[in-house]
């Protein structure tokens, strides 16, 4: 499958939403991607996962609990949330970022037996049907190399996510390492 077909169908399918386009894979190549004048970042608590009820958030630590009796390999730790991403004729795309953590990700995001209730929650009490999700900001990255191959790694057996599956290089960044 050629590389623009390969990514549309994934953004088709739901597995990433695309922020910036170029609208010619070219310059992303030669550039290393969007120009740092081009960004912003409007980081705030106010975009911060909000709390569903003391129910809820009480499941997130037994839910939590239980997934690292299986995985002792498990950690939390600190992750950027994606707020929204916003544009306006002639600024910079602007990313709208507050924090979150793994351990909110893990049982929100990935846990589809709740999503309808943290959508309604978020949407009848915050007016945001995704105010309760984490809604982690990843980064992943389809590497061509000079000679028109693609470049996955496997992941470990030892991540929550996709264990030993095959993955495009990324991850989470974390706020308590950036800079």
């Amino acid at each position: 499958m050629e590389l623009k077909a390969f990514v549309e169908k994934c953004r088709d399918e739901g597995h990433f939403t695309e922020i910036f386009k170029s609208g010619n894979g070219e310059s992303l190549r030669s550039c290393g991607g969007a120009k740092d004048t081009n960004v912003a970042i409007l980081l705030s608590h106010n975009y911060d996962r909000k709390a569903a009820n003391d129910q809820f958030e009480a499941d997130i630590e037994r839910t939590w609990t239980l997934r690292k009796e299986k995985n002792p390999f498990l950690f939390n730790g600190t992750k950027f949330r994606l707020h929204s991403v916003g544009q306006e004729e002639g600024k910079p795309v602007t990313l709208f970022l507050g924090q979150t953590c793994y351990k909110d990700y893990v049982c929100t995001n990935m846990n589809n037996d709740h999503w309808r209730f943290l959508r309604d929650y978020g949407k009848r009490e915050y007016a945001n049907e995704h105010a309760c999700f984490s809604d982690a900001l990843g980064v992943g990255s389809v590497v061509e190399t000079s000679d028109n191959k693609l470049v996955f790694i496997r992941r470990s057996h030892q991540v929550y996510e996709d264990p030993g599956r095959v993955d495009t290089p990324g991850g989470h960044a974390e706020p308590s390492v950036s800079s």
